[in-house]
């Protein structure tokens, strides 16, 4: 993460693989609000070819970061400052209530898995959301 924040390079959709420990949320946003940018990052748990789990963060623009289909969403950042920058969009729950139907396909035991929005530099600053179907975003709220 060192190294991304001092280059301000951007993995764009091939990711990268971070080999750090532990992951700050906000150190996340902050490569997404760096030098002034509005880029969206993911933050992904990917398995390799070995087993071994590993994390990976991808980027791309200001509204939107890829996500390699069979990862696992830690979360993402919403860089823009909007009335709805702390809830999920709907592209964000269609996303992951497809990830979870394809789970349930696999496994009808499967449980959701949390994701989160990271809006803030702060250790606090993200929202936790899971999927559901017939669920639809906060479209207003204070932040």
């Amino acid at each position: 993460m060192a190294e991304l924040r001092q280059t301000g390079a951007l993995p764009g959709t091939q990711g990268v693989t971070l080999t750090d420990r532990s992951i700050r949320f906000g150190d996340v946003y902050e490569l997404g609000r760096l030098d002034g940018r509005n880029v969206e990052f993911a933050l992904t748990t990917e398995r390799l070819g070995d087993g071994t789990l590993v994390k990976r963060l991808y980027s791309g623009n200001a509204w939107t970061s890829p996500v390699p289909r069979d990862s696992r969403l830690i979360g993402h950042v919403h860089p823009n400052e909007t009335a709805t920058q702390i809830w999920p969009s709907l592209k964000d729950m269609d996303l992951v209530n497809a990830r979870y139907f394809r789970q349930l396909q696999q496994n009808p035991l499967a449980k959701p898995q949390p994701t989160r929005i990271f809006w803030g530099t702060g250790n606090a600053d993200n929202t936790i959301y899971y999927p559901g179907f017939g669920k639809a975003p906060r479209t207003g709220g204070a932040k």
